[in-house]
């Protein structure tokens, strides 16, 4: 189970690094950020899990929404594929490695015992009022990247 969300996290890794297109990019932001959130599920925290996961991705579609609309592209590509297999086979190579050598499964089970869901829910209680000014704060910033954006009307968005 580990050595597959490792094998989904390179593979988003990959595809974000080595890939021309944004449309690409943002899968490979997608699938690091699905498999970092399975690892907190894996080691009991799933609700901080679904709270980073749903915050990650909503504030990428956004990012994704304005590089689409400013890069628009016919034929997207990931890049050289012969670059692309190798990145991937040396990052698989060095994962497997690293947790083979320092990391064993007995370990792991400490960290399957103990269920942090209720200790960390108690945290959006305390701060009510910061939890609303990083949300005008995120408000203000997503308004300003629009009108930055905008800029003319013939120059801004590429025609296809």
């Amino acid at each position: 189970m580990v050595f597959s969300i490792l094998g989904l996290l390179v593979v988003g890794a990959t595809l974000t690094a080595y890939s021309l297109s944004p449309y690409f990019g943002a899968l490979g932001l997608v699938l690091v950020s699905l498999s970092l959130c399975s690892f907190l599920a894996l080691f009991g925290s799933s609700f901080l899990g679904l709270v980073v996961l749903l915050t990650y991705l909503g504030g990428m579609l956004v990012v994704f929404a304005y590089s689409n609309a400013l890069s628009a592209d016919r034929f997207p590509m990931i890049g050289e594929w012969k670059e692309t297999c190798l990145v991937f086979g040396l990052s698989i190579t060095w994962f497997c490695y690293f947790f083979n050598s320092f990391f064993s499964y007995p370990q792991l089970e400490l960290f399957l015992i103990e269920n942090y869901d209720w200790s960390s829910s108690g945290l959006f209680y305390f701060t009510p009022v910061l939890i609303l000014v990083v949300g005008l704060v995120l408000l203000v910033v997503l308004v300003l990247v629009l009108v930055l954006s905008f800029g003319s009307y013939e120059n801004t968005l590429r025609k296809l």
